[in-house]
Formats: structure tokens, C-alpha cells, sequence
């Protein structure tokens, strides 16, 4: 099973070719502000006790507070999570939204629990987390296996947590508690239009990526692995944008159009994270096959928890067709940023995507250190 930290660390390694640093500032991108492992105990159905490794990494904080999902899934591992929060933090600079990067999950198959041993396992990492995150230190979300009844569960047990500590709360800090956490429900402070946000600004990528390139989108095939929520609006968007769907597929299986299938793509858009190995991507390189990174093709749903985030903290609510048009702005703004980046410097678009995010994190990292 591949290492996805000595991965990221890999990735990072390689830009410090493009971004002069010292071996101190290095040595700090590569390692992690803090790494909360715990064992958290669920009552299940029958009564007993079982007990689960939870994971809570948070990278760097240097240009905001942490932000990153949470994960349920029996292969969740301390490396797994220190990756994706690296990951996150350059994802983050990338979409130029002021947060750093972190990432939380705990070893279990959710397909396995029912309902009520899904919400108490929910509750107790809420419980387990509440000393480390705030609506200004850590902003959790939905990631693998989560959605927003999750988060639901979440944030209402951290702010019965947080609420023990103190006689009284008013329900404007209520409201900033319940911030904390993104991907909730539209009714309890949730953001309109965050549901298909990741996979729409996906798909503002994948236009920009057809214009450089000179693509007309009724004559561009789009194969799509994975149909989950991603998968789906970003099939649903692209194809109302006049792609033509030739094949999509999950775990469970596939359809496709047997007239365009052989596959000879010119062009690759991480939708998942960390899909393409440091190994197979410079396979792909050397065949000539752009790979648009999941650092900035999957952005928009951060960027999206981003304004949930606001959303929260000013207690206005943004209407679906401002996140939407907001989005596209940051999401081509970011495209842009990158590819003239990979221009300048003649470097794969993934290491362009990575020097504008070392640039900008190192950035806040010197300003701090001054101040």
C-alpha cells in the first residue's frame, strides 16, 4: 500500500528547486503542527463497548485556521491523514482562501454500524476533538463516508461540549460555535449549493483547461471514475457545459459509449485525492498527458466551506446563485494563477500548482516570524 505522506513530502521536495527556503522552513512544511491520535469508546447495538482509532493531523495554521474533512473508512491511517492535510494546506493557498490545512477520520467501515452506532461514534469524535478545533482554530468537514447528518451530529455534540465549560452562552456565540463545523445541514447554518461545489468547480476547471488547449467541448470525450457526489455534479455540470459523457463508472461497476472507449487521454483532473502517484504521474508526463492537480481541480469545495464558513461567523446568508458565481470567480482566478505559473517556469502543472502554494504559505510563515 503506498505511503501517501512520503508522497506529499516527496511532492514538497521537489518544489524546492522553484521556491528558495531554508532547511528550517522545510523541515517545518514537511512536518505537522500537531498529530492527535486517540482510541475513542461507542456503545453498539448489543450493549458492549468497542473501541476506535481516531485521527485528528493539523499541517500548518500559518495563513488561517486549520480546514479539513473527516473521514470514516477502515483504512484511515496516520499517514493517510497526514497527507491529505499537507494536501489541504497547499489546496487552501491555491484557492488563496485564508485557512491551512488539516484532516481528521477514524478506522471503521460505517457500512457496518446502524444508525444509532453511526451517531455515537459521530458524537464521540466530536467529543474527542472539541480541545483542538473552534471556528478559528479547525473547521472540520464531510470527507469519505461523511455528509451533512454527520456533521449535524458533530456540531450539535461539540457545542453541548464546549457548553459545559462555561454557565452561559449567548446564540451569537452559539451560531460561531456551530461555524466551526462545514457541510452542515441548509436548516442549521449549511450553505446553499456546497453539496455540488467540489464537483462544479471541477468543472469550471475542466472548461478553462479546453480553452487553453483549444478543445471545443461538443467535440471533447469526458470519461469519469468514480460517480459518487463528485463524480456525479461534475458529469452533470460538464455535460450541460456541451461535453460529451462517454463513460462513468464506481465500485460497483460502469457504463460507457462503445464507440469512444480505448482510452488515450490527453488530459487527467484529479477529482479524488492524492489519485495519481508521484511514480504514475511521470508516466503519464512522459506520454504527453497533462494532470490537472487534485490541489487545484477539487478545490471547490473547500472554497465553497470557505463561505460557510463566513456565512456562519456574519450570520448573512448566501443565496445559491452567489456561491455559484463566486465560486467560478475564485475557481478561475486560481486556474489562471496556476497556469501562468506552469508558463513561467516550464514545470508540469502540478509543480506550478505547488510553487504558488509554498510561495504563498511561506509568505504568511515569514510574516508571523517578523511580527
Amino acid at each position: 500500500m503506498t505511503n501517501q505522506y512520503k508522497d506529499a513530502v516527496e511532492q514538497l521536495r521537489r518544489v524546492r528547486q522553484y521556491v528558495p527556503m531554508s532547511e528550517g522552513e522545510f523541515s517545518r512544511l514537511a512536518k505537522h503542527d500537531r498529530v492527535v491520535k486517540k482510541t475513542i469508546s461507542v456503545k453498539m447495538g448489543d450493549g458492549k463497548e468497542r473501541q476506535f482509532t481516531a485521527f485528528r493531523a493539523q499541517h500548518n495554521n500559518a495563513r488561517g485556521p486549520y480546514k479539513g474533512g473527516i473521514r470514516f473508512h477502515e483504512r484511515v491511517s496516520e499517514a493517510e491523514v497526514k497527507a491529505l492535510s499537507m494536501w489541504m494546506t497547499w489546496k487552501c493557498a491555491v484557492a488563496d482562501i485564508a485557512f491551512g490545512g488539516s484532516k481528521g477520520g477514524v478506522v471503521v467501515d460505517p457500512k457496518r454500524l446502524s444508525a444509532g452506532e453511526l451517531e455515537r461514534l459521530s458524537r464521540a469524535y466530536a467529543r474527542m476533538v472539541a480541545p483542538y478545533i473552534g471556528p478559528k482554530i479547525d473547521s472540520p468537514a464531510p470527507d469519505v463516508n461523511t455528509n451533512s447528518k454527520v456533521m449535524e451530529w458533530m456540531t450539535d455534540e461539540y457545542i453541548k461540549t464546549m457548553s459545559k465549560k462555561q454557565e452561559t452562552m449567548s446564540n451569537g456565540y452559539k451560531r460561531k460555535l456551530a461555524a466551526t463545523f462545514t457541510g452542515k445541514p441548509v436548516e442549521m447554518g449549511g450553505l446553499k449549493g456546497r453539496e455540488e461545489a467540489t464537483g462544479l468547480g471541477g468543472y469550471y476547471v475542466l472548461r478553462a483547461l479546453a480553452k487553453k488547449r483549444g478543445w471545443k467541448p461538443w467535440e471533447t470525450t469526458v470519461a469519469v471514475q468514480g460517480f459518487g457526489n463528485v463524480g456525479y455534479y461534475l458529469a452533470y455540470f460538464a455535460h450541460k457545459g456541451g461535453f460529451k459523457i462517454v463513460a462513468a463508472a464506481d465500485s460497483q461497476g460502469g457504463v460507457y459509449v462503445p464507440s469512444g472507449k480505448k482510452v488515450k487521454a490527453k488530459a487527467v483532473v484529479e477529482m479524488a485525492n492524492g489519485p495519481v502517484t508521484p511514480g504514475g504521474e511521470r508516466i503519464l508526463l512522459d506520454k504527453g498527458v497533462m494532470v490537472v492537480p487534485d490541489v487545484l481541480a477539487n478545490s471547490g469545495g473547500v472554497t465553497a466551506s470557505s463561505f460557510e464558513w463566513e456565512q456562519g461567523m456574519s450570520g448573512k446568508k448566501w443565496s445559491k446563485k452567489k456561491v455559484f458565481l463566486t465560486l467560478e470567480k475564485k475557481m478561475e482566478q486560481a486556474w489562471a494563477t496556476v497556469w501562468r505559473r506552469q508558463e513561467e517556469k516550464k514545470v508540469p502543472l502540478r509543480t506550478a500548482a505547488y510553487i504558488v502554494a509554498v510561495e504563498r504559505v511561506l509568505r504568511a510563515m515569514r510574516k508571523v516570524k517578523k511580527s
